[in-house]
């Protein structure tokens, strides 16, 4: 059994290091069990996703999705996941919420975590090519006495 103050600076912490901007834009519904986030996603018109501190697991953001054919599922993420990318990424890339189109309960997922569509616009590569004055005042590190 974890503390009740153990389980809230944890989450508060997995918060602060990769869910600020997320928590600060009103997209994490917050704390909330199974039985309430199927219930809140059945009222919504269309595929949605919750996002939630788990109820039951110690230190998990859950994920509760109501995919298009009413068919209601959850995953989960701890800050090992997080750590290796970032939850915004992992909505907008994942097969599994490609179908998605609102976060709870009515925000456009991708006006929210931008676009799903990789960029392949004008990129310009960094020049890697020193021209010959680079060289001008470079030394040896060592010296010949």
């Amino acid at each position: 059994m974890v503390a009740f103050f153990d389980w809230y600076f944890k989450l508060a912490e997995i918060i602060n290091k990769y869910l600020y901007q997320m928590w600060m834009d009103g997209l994490i519904y917050g704390f909330c069990g199974k039985d309430e986030a199927e219930e809140l996603l059945r009222s919504c018109p269309r595929s949605c996703l919750l996002v939630r501190f788990s109820d039951v697991d110690y230190g998990k953001v859950k994920i509760s999705v109501r995919y298009r054919n009413g068919v209601l599922q959850h995953h989960w993420y701890d800050h090992t996941d997080l750590n290796a990318r970032s939850l915004q990424k992992e909505l907008l890339s994942n097969h599994k919420f490609s179908d998605i189109e609102l976060i709870y309960p009515d925000i456009n997922l991708e006006a929210a975590l931008g676009s799903r569509q990789k960029r392949h616009g004008n990129r310009k590569p960094r020049i890697l090519n020193p021209t010959p004055v680079y060289f001008d005042n470079q030394g040896a590190a060592t010296s010949a006495f």
